[in-house]
């Protein structure tokens, strides 16, 4: 025997030792190759109906958005309008005010000058 033969025989063993670790190895790429394919049928049977619910979801949301938007809009008018209902008000009471306040101030000066008299009338004759 030499050198060669033993060289056949060995790299003939290495062979069956690699070609014995990879068919296991190989066995499970398979095995996951098949559940990786069964997953993505299964994702691809499920997606269009989820995306179609995506779709709907995001109708729905654009829908409450707009009418939200006009809502807001209307209560804003509302406050505008109870604003100008304020300062009408506010206006108004400051106008009653200055013209009520000098008949109030002469009513006051005329019902104590009356006071006074009456006051002085009746001391006078006791």
């Amino acid at each position: 025997m030499n050198a060669t033969d033993l060289f056949i025989i060995l790299a003939g063993l290495s062979l069956v030792v690699i070609v014995a670790t990879l068919i296991p190895t190989i066995l499970q790429i398979r095995r996951t190759y098949a559940k990786a394919e069964a997953a993505i049928d299964s994702i691809g049977k499920e997606l269009p109906p989820l995306c179609r619910q995506i779709t709907s979801a995001a109708s729905e949301v654009e829908l409450l958005s707009a009418s939200l938007g006009g809502k807001i809009e209307q209560t804003d008018k509302a406050f505008q309008a109870l604003r100008q209902s304020a300062d009408t008000l506010l206006l108004t009471s400051n106008l009653v005010k200055e013209a009520v306040r000098p008949v109030v101030t002469n009513l006051g000066g005329l019902s104590a000058g009356v006071r006074t008299f009456t006051n002085f009338l009746f001391r006078s004759r006791d």
